[in-house]
């Protein structure tokens, strides 16, 4: 069966947040459809930190000298990174600063080389409360879903667990607008790394090609 699928933006309600409309639709085939577009984007690939490399002696429950926060809440702060580049590249980034200052995500040096760009730049992921210097790599990979951290530890070399997927959740409903046809409204919450209405209408001509057959 052939399915004809359009996709309609309906309006912005937060950054990174956006509602689409699918539609019409087969009787009965909405929300078995908002499950395989739910199912597709998870499985979208992208950027996320998979090491973070320091001075020698520090582990992941380490406090770093002059910091406000704990090692632990660093690397947590570094997940959020929303990041976006070359797909498949390997993307090193370096944090070389001195004290007393906040340290935000726009303070991640990347050759431009690399051809990849920080979104959320405004990102606060730790503050140093004195004249002390902080230097540490930070390594971006390309992947798919979550991965756990790579066990084994090198004392200046931080594995952690990576959460690659740029979409965060997704919401589907299904109802219906006239006699024999359903509208499948769809709620996305992604990263700003990502053009959801392009990605959205990529995954719905793939799964109407699959249908088709």
């Amino acid at each position: 069966m052939s399915l004809k699928i359009e996709k309609k933006r309906l309006k912005e309600i937060d950054i990174g947040k956006e509602i689409f409309e699918i539609g019409p639709i087969y009787r009965g085939f909405g929300m078995r459809l908002g499950g395989l577009i739910r199912s597709s984007l998870f499985n979208i690939e992208g950027y996320a930190v998979e090491r973070v490399v320091l001075e020698k002696g520090y582990n992941e429950f380490s406090h770093i000298k002059g910091w406000e926060n704990s090692l632990m809440q660093f690397i947590l702060k570094l997940g959020k990174i929303c990041i976006w580049g070359i797909a498949g590249k390997q993307i090193v980034g370096l944090i070389n600063k001195q004290g007393p200052c906040n340290i935000y995500a726009s303070d991640i040096y990347i050759d431009d080389k690399m051809g990849c760009k920080i979104y959320n730049t405004t990102l606060l992921l730790g503050k140093i409360c004195d004249s002390s210097i902080f230097q540490c790599y930070i390594i971006f990979g390309w992947g798919k879903g979550y991965r756990r951290r790579v066990s084994g530890r090198v004392s200046n070399i931080i594995n952690v667990d990576s959460y690659y997927c740029p979409i965060n959740s997704v919401g589907y409903n299904s109802r219906c607008v006239k006699e024999g046809f359903d509208i499948l409204s769809i709620n996305i919450s992604a990263n700003r790394a990502l053009d959801m209405g392009k990605m959205l209408k990529r995954v719905c001509r793939r799964i109407s090609r699959m249908l088709a057959c």
